[in-house]
């Protein structure tokens, strides 16, 4: 179809061209066959055009296809020659050249050459019918021979170009190929690339991730360094300032041995005295002290033995309806913000267990409790409890005082050292045991600065038959009473045999104990074991502004 193309378009520069040159005339009927093509294959082709007056008129025949004129053209070149070249519209340039009564008429369309050799077979204004005439004999035969070399000729550059146009695909194909792996290699590349590219990015990222990463690690330890610096600095600021404020509110050494010589100066046990004396070997009753225990080792060493001690009598007290006893005691030693407690868990579980096995109390026992917790127990009691109800509160912890605000306050293990948002302040406690309904409610607090919940007061229990009778009429009142580890100094965290000495004299003073315990009473019975065995004199008083009526809390033994 190509070819086609291409001979229709030579036939219509050929139908419109002026092929005449002065002073010869190439009038007349031309034909010929194609003889080779450059570039392309061509099969072989006819072709039949007429010339008069210099002009190709009528219709040309190119191969099987008639064409009539139509296309516009123009010549161009030297006439006188014969030669001719017709450039118009596509397949392209043709040209050719007539010479007597033979020619050659090339057509060339993108690298492609047709070549027809054509030959006049008639002069102009010869009769059509002698066209069509056998040539003489001589002539048959020498065309016959011609025919014969031409198809010679036309096999020979058939094959010739069949084998240009195998080397030119073979060109073609070996091209493409090299445009393929060209074009493969460049892809190749072109992924090798991203790749390595993307690879190269993966490993700055990570570097840059390894990067921050060690940066944020060397920082938070950085930090945590600093924090434990800060921290062991605030420690030891706070131990300082501890120990400042310890020694400022402390009471003096003289009045700590005034009050220890209160507490034995009635008493007939040389022990006591002994006690005294290793306390003080410089005090102030100091001789007076040696020959009392000199006094009275003597009346011991020379009292007879004393009888098998006889059975307890029968306690009517114990008869009496005293309601229902419940404890809520509270231990506290790992706090986050403060140092950590040794015995305050310890002396809340044992002395849980003494008030339920010995004094049959509903115990509840908190441990690290924060302030959340407290006040919820608190709560919850507030409203369990009936209006023949006791209660026993027992806090061992942390406790701190406001001394320009004249305030006391337990710290739960969530206080921190300089927000008191989570501290609770004893006009809290004493607002939840004013709002309580139960009859007689203490707390003992086994911490710093307690004292701080008191205030002085004086209960006395007559001995005898009139104790029934007292004791029945102190059941009735209500009673708000603090037991207090100390006043307004330190409290020791230890120093009694596991327990603080706080702790263990509570405990001891209970189980002493075998009938019916007032407040005052326990008091008295543990006071002098926590002087003598440490700088803290215990206070007992009822609680400020809580509903106190003058009763006083009482420990019934049930075992």
């Amino acid at each position: 179809m190509k070819n086609l193309r291409l001979l229709i378009a030579l036939a219509t520069v050929l139908a419109m061209g002026t092929v005449s040159a002065q002073g010869q005339s190439f009038d007349g009927t031309w034909s010929g066959k194609s003889t080779r093509a450059t570039g392309c294959a061509v099969p072989n082709y006819d072709m039949t055009f007429s010339v008069r007056n210099g002009a190709i008129e009528g219709s040309v025949t190119a191969g099987f296809k008639k064409v009539p004129m139509q296309s516009q053209v123009s010549a161009t070149g030297s006439m006188a020659s014969g030669t001719v070249r017709f450039e118009g519209p596509p397949p392209g340039t043709v040209s050719g050249k007539l010479s007597g009564d033979a020619g050659e008429i090339a057509v060339e369309h993108k690298g492609c050459w047709i070549k027809f050799a054509v030959n006049r077979t008639a002069a102009a204004g010869a009769p059509a019918r002698q066209e069509a005439k056998a040539p003489p004999p001589d002539d048959a035969a020498k065309k016959a021979d011609e025919a014969r070399r031409q198809q010679e000729v036309t096999e020979a550059e058939r094959q010739r170009l069949q084998a240009e146009e195998a080397a030119r695909q073979k060109q073609l194909a070996d091209a493409k190929a090299r445009e393929e792996a060209a074009r493969q290699k460049q892809l190749a590349d072109a992924k090798a690339g991203e790749e390595a590219a993307r690879q190269k990015q993966l490993a700055d990222a990570k570097a840059k991730e390894d990067a921050e990463r060690k940066a944020k690690t060397e920082e938070a330890a950085r930090l945590k360094a600093q924090q434990l610096a800060e921290a062991k600095a605030r420690d030891e600021q706070e131990r300082k300032a501890r120990e400042e404020t310890a020694r400022k509110a402390a009471p003096d050494d003289l009045a700590i041995e005034l009050a220890f010589w209160d507490t034995i100066k009635s008493s007939t046990a040389p022990g006591d005295y002994q006690a005294y004396l290793r306390t003080y070997p410089k005090g102030k009753f100091v001789a007076l002290a040696q020959m009392r225990f000199q006094q009275f080792s003597q009346i011991a060493a020379t009292r007879p033995a004393e009888a098998p001690p006889k059975p307890p009598a029968a306690r009517p007290e114990l008869s009496l309806d005293f309601g229902k006893f419940y404890a809520l005691v509270i231990g506290n030693n790992a706090y986050s913000g403060l140092p950590a407690l040794q015995t305050a868990i310890g002396d809340a579980t044992a002395v849980g267990a003494v008030l339920s096995d010995a004094y049959g109390f509903d115990v509840r026992v908190m441990q690290n409790a924060t302030r959340s917790q407290i006040l919820g127990a608190l709560a919850d009691l507030r409203a369990r409890l009936g209006e023949n109800d006791n209660l026993l509160i027992y806090y061992a912890g942390h406790g701190f005082l406001d001394q320009a605000a004249e305030q006391g306050y337990w710290l739960p293990v969530d206080a921190e050292r300089t927000n008191p948002g989570n501290w609770i302040a004893n006009t809290d406690l004493t607002a939840q045991v004013r709002a309580m309904k139960a009859r007689r409610v203490i707390i003992v607090a086994d911490s710093c600065y307690s004292g701080t919940l008191v205030r002085g007061v004086t209960v006395s229990i007559p001995p005898g038959d009139d104790r029934v009778a007292w004791l029945k009429r102190l059941s009735l009142k209500r009673a708000r009473t603090v037991l207090a580890s100390g006043g307004v100094e330190p409290v020791l965290d230890g120093g009694g045999d596991g327990h603080s000495v706080f702790a263990k004299a509570f405990m001891d003073a209970l189980m002493e104990n075998d009938s019916v315990l007032d407040g005052q009473s326990l008091f008295v019975k543990l006071r002098r074991p926590v002087v003598v065995n440490s700088s803290q004199v215990p206070e007992y008083a009822d609680i400020r502004q809580a509903g106190h009526d003058g009763g006083d809390f009482l420990f019934v033994r049930r075992k």
